[in-house]
């Protein structure tokens, strides 16, 4: 298998695990309204508009993999919980999340809104609006520390397939 052909199928493999992730989290979410719809939701807003740039895609890439990673953390503290349970801190955080997304909503918007000659002036300082982004996102996730609400270990996949078996 060429090298070409392994980097497709991994690329492939990480969009289905994104996808899975997305469908989960929405299952969930449906659950859970409000500012958990909010959070996955505003996740899927991003992610397809990071979709559309054509230029630097790997550091776009970046972002896409960090609002992954968010997902399925978030998606997996709830998961713990039933709806009417949720710890007021978990929903306080989930809130708090929606805002950075937002933030990070406008700035991927404003540079997906440039024209192709202010596209191309702009590459660099694009680099760094990115770096700044999943920054932003690193922040946010560190401090507030979804991972303690985590009370199992199961993967996405087993969260998928018991969401796909239970009734309604």
């Amino acid at each position: 298998m060429s090298a070409d052909n392994r980097l497709i199928r991994i690329r492939d493999g990480i969009q289905e695990g994104l996808l899975i992730g997305l469908d989960v989290a929405d299952c969930i979410a449906d659950a859970f309204p409000g500012p958990a719809k909010g959070i996955f939701g505003g996740i899927k807003v991003i992610i397809d508009l990071v979709d559309q740039f054509s230029r630097n895609m790997e550091d776009w890439k970046a972002l896409k993999t960090k609002l992954q990673d968010m997902t399925d953390t978030v998606a997996k503290a709830l998961f713990g919980y039933d709806p009417d349970t949720v710890p007021k801190s978990l929903v306080g955080n989930i809130q708090t999340m929606n805002k950075v997304l937002d933030g990070i909503q406008i700035e991927v918007e404003k540079a997906q809104q440039r024209k192709g000659w202010e596209r191309a002036l702009l590459l660099k300082r694009d680099k760094k609006v990115i770096q700044d982004l999943v920054s932003r996102l690193n922040d946010a996730i560190a401090r507030l520390n979804f991972q303690e609400h985590i009370g199992h270990s199961l993967s996405l996949g087993q969260i998928n397939i018991i969401l796909q078996n239970s009734p309604g």
